[in-house]
């Protein structure tokens, strides 16, 4: 655990150089600190909560990695990755999300555990509206 929130907080620090550093790329990478761990309007931690993201957009096509860990252990923990795809002017994105919850049963060192009876992945597909004209 020392070690997740160790890297998170450089990441933070040293996120905003990274990106400078790139310019226009592609690759963009992030870092926030809230006060706790807040989804869909549920409290899953009443501690701080560090929250790194990457992610990688070539044309239309994104993939990345988000991540949320708290001071308090596995409560409000997730590590997700996602796959996105924009259409019709960026106006329409089709999105795949793999939301992962670690707990006592299933640490981040079973990530890759998708029996359905063991596994703590949620899988959730997505359309989104961007344009700000009506819809068609």
């Amino acid at each position: 655990m020392k070690k997740i929130v160790l890297y998170s907080f450089l990441l933070l620090i040293f996120s905003p150089l990274l990106n400078f550093a790139q310019g226009n790329s592609a690759l963009n990478i992030s870092g926030d600190v809230f006060s706790r761990y807040v989804w869909r309007g549920t409290a899953f931690s009443r501690a701080p909560s560090i929250q790194p993201g990457i992610e990688y957009t070539l044309g239309n096509l994104s993939i990345g990695a988000w991540g949320a860990y708290s001071f308090q252990g596995s409560d409000g923990a997730e590590a997700d990755i996602y796959l996105s795809y924009s259409l019709l002017d960026e106006k329409i994105s089709l999105t795949l999300t793999d939301y992962y919850f670690p707990d006592e049963e299933n640490p981040l060192n079973n990530y890759f555990e998708y029996n359905e009876d063991k596994t703590s992945h949620i899988l959730e597909a997505s359309v989104s509206w961007n344009g700000t004209e009506k819809l068609p």
